[in-house]
């Protein structure tokens, strides 16, 4: 049986895993970054990051009847995802940059954090890729008790949220954000609108027609 430490850096690699692909909340976290500052792409990411110890936390401790729940309802998931992705694409395309993005109000953190935590949330698949991540690197928490399951979350939380401090950070570096002219930023918009919006149609067909 693995020991805690152990555990706990093999799941901080798979949190890294999970965030790393750059899929539609990615991009919206880089989109965010360069266009409103550093702490809304920050905690956009965290939001994500939540979602991933918390799908994480259901694989670990064996919650069988939840994640048969959320697949068993998949395709409302993925209807309710693509929605919302569509709307995001729609809003994010027609947004203008934001004028200073030094001074952000907690609403607009507290915005940011909790769209992102639904948008993750409504992806039912991420809780399969910690099942088959959990299972590869043959990490069963059945007979390691509460503290196997506890060091798989904090891995899982600490690799997600690392991945998007450092997105964060190297996105608003003064030399990319000295480039950053309001033309600049509505192409910025503009892509990160017509991802959002395919993406959504995507996911959107694929809850309506599975």
């Amino acid at each position: 049986m693995h020991s805690a430490p152990e555990v706990f850096l093999v799941s901080l690699t798979i949190g890294i895993a999970a965030a790393a692909p750059i899929g539609p909340i990615g991009v919206m976290c880089l989109r965010r970054t360069l266009a409103e500052g550093p702490w809304v792409g920050l905690v956009s990411g965290l939001g994500a990051a939540t979602i991933d110890a918390l799908y994480s936390a259901i694989a670990a401790f064996g919650l069988t009847f939840i994640s048969d729940l959320l697949m068993g309802h998949r395709s409302i998931l993925e209807v309710a995802g693509g929605l919302a992705l569509c709307y995001l694409g729609f809003i994010t395309f027609f947004s203008e940059p934001v004028k200073d993005a030094t001074h952000v109000r907690v609403k607009g953190l507290v915005s940011a954090y909790t769209l992102a935590l639904l948008l993750t949330a409504l992806n039912p698949y991420t809780i399969l890729f910690f099942m088959a991540a959990f299972a590869a690197m043959g990490l069963p928490c059945a007979s390691g008790g509460f503290s196997c399951a506890f060091s798989i979350v904090a891995g899982v939380f600490a690799g997600s949220s690392s991945w998007w401090v450092a997105l964060a950070l190297s996105a608003s570096s003064n030399t990319i954000r000295s480039r950053m002219t309001d033309k600049t930023l509505k192409y910025i918009n503009r892509l990160a609108g017509g991802i959002f919006f395919f993406a959504g149609l995507g996911t959107l067909f694929s809850g309506l027609f599975s």
